[in-house]
């Protein structure tokens, strides 16, 4: 099975010799040989624009996958149902204003005083129809919104969200499926996005499933959402209220509460642009017309807004550079014992520097431009062919935060910090 894009042509153009390009199209093969309507299945959600999701040679090996929770991941060949966030993305599953169409609830980031709560009536991934809301409501009644997922906030600028949702055997597919309801919880990069985020040189997949083997099924189970499978969010917990069954029994349905409150964090990250070696805290220096040639140029914040200085290819030998980053924390905590691991194969040079000083908290002001934000990590952060930093901040009260969690409100001004590392171009051959 394989999918494959290519360009079109239009084949009466009045000189077929030079055939007027059409643009690039899917088109999805199967082998007839070795015809799986499972596999053909996953194949169509290419040509939807979804992403495989099963785990592969050069994505981590940490993090835990969807596999039996989505037709994109692994096991497709029993025709599960397409995830949340799957369907979520090509429109199956209506994210609108007009509450009689929304099928996305929306769980905000905690009150920065006391505790949050949302709660909602799930329909499991694998049903619904037009008559569906008012068969729950018919039911439960009209107090408590109804849906098919919940999106969690974890603030920043919104790029990555946790999805909580049902899930159950359908009544024709999703049969690996356990045969009691659960509620499964993942971690998502939003829909659309180009980012890659890789850690140790090993990429993620857009969906991951966070309470693996610790699904809710009764009613009083709970699940925190700070122990995530490598995506932890402190003062974050979702219960199962309530379950009932709407048609006479044949669908089950959840009610669901996430409860939230505000804690500690670290929010390390880069101001974003869009490409993204224009982002005004990473540049390059030519130390050759600095004051101090051991000393790089330092600009101001929102500057430079490309790549900084010339690269400079000597005729012989080799010139030395310095790739500049500056590190700001959104969070509500210092980071203490910052590390930055700079790596690149177009630069052609790696360089590891222990920065000397902690990356004070709050103290910046909010930008209309997205963050290029750090994962915690053991290792080099990359993404792209854009040199990045990698970081393994640890809040002064020795506690790991993830980096895309509330920010403060408008804080009044910022304190960045600055490190660089030193590399050299070799002569142009």
């Amino acid at each position: 099975m394989f999918v494959r894009y290519h360009q079109a042509t239009d084949l009466n153009n009045p000189t077929p010799n030079d055939p007027v390009t059409m643009g690039y199209r899917p088109h999805i093969g199967q082998r007839f040989n070795q015809f799986d309507p499972g596999v053909m299945s996953h194949e169509v959600g290419h040509g939807l624009g979804l992403p495989d999701l099963y785990s592969a040679t050069g994505f981590r090996d940490d993090v835990a996958y969807v596999d039996r929770w989505c037709q994109m991941a692994s096991g497709n060949s029993h025709f599960n149902h397409f995830c949340a966030c799957s369907k979520w993305s090509v429109g199956w599953i209506a994210e609108s204003p007009n509450t009689s169409l929304n099928r996305v609830i929306d769980v905000p980031m905690p009150s920065p005083s006391g505790t949050t709560t949302t709660e909602a009536w799930l329909v499991p991934v694998e049903y619904w129809d037009d008559s569906m809301r008012a068969d729950v409501e018919a039911v439960v009644g009209t107090g408590v919104p109804v849906g098919q997922m919940m999106k969690v906030q974890l603030g920043s600028d919104g790029g990555i969200v946790d999805l909580v949702e049902l899930r159950a055997r359908g009544a024709s597919f999703s049969q690996q499926l356990p045969p009691t309801p659960a509620v499964i919880v993942t971690n998502i990069l939003q829909p659309g996005t180009d980012r890659r985020w890789a850690v140790n040189g090993l990429y993620r997949r857009s969906v991951h499933l966070l309470n693996d083997g610790d699904e809710l099924t009764a009613v009083g189970d709970t699940w925190d959402f700070a122990s995530g499978r490598e995506f932890p969010v402190k003062g974050t917990v979702a219960e199962i209220v309530d379950l009932r069954s709407i048609l006479g029994g044949a669908i089950p349905i959840c009610r669901v509460k996430v409860e939230r409150e505000v804690a500690e964090f670290i929010d390390l990250f880069f101001e974003d642009n869009v490409p993204s070696w224009r982002s005004s805290d990473i540049w390059v220096d030519w130390p050759g017309d600095n004051p101090d040639t051991t000393t790089p140029r330092v600009y101001p914040v929102g500057k430079p807004t490309d790549q900084g200085e010339v690269v400079r290819f000597p005729s012989s030998g080799v010139e030395p550079h310095f790739v500049v980053a500056r590190l700001h924390n959104a969070g509500s905590v210092q980071a203490e014992d910052v590390r930055f691991a700079g790596s690149s194969a177009t630069l052609r040079a790696e360089a590891r520097i222990t920065a000397g000083s902690s990356v004070t908290p709050g103290l910046w002001r909010r930008s209309a431009r997205t963050r290029q934000r750090l994962h915690r990590s053991r290792g080099t952060l990359t993404r792209g062919p854009t040199p990045t930093c990698a970081c393994e901040p640890k809040s002064s009260t020795g506690r790991f935060r993830r980096p895309w969690t509330q920010r403060r409100a408008t804080p009044s001004h910022c304190r960045p910090m600055t490190s660089y590392c030193r590399t050299t171009w070799p002569r142009r051959t």
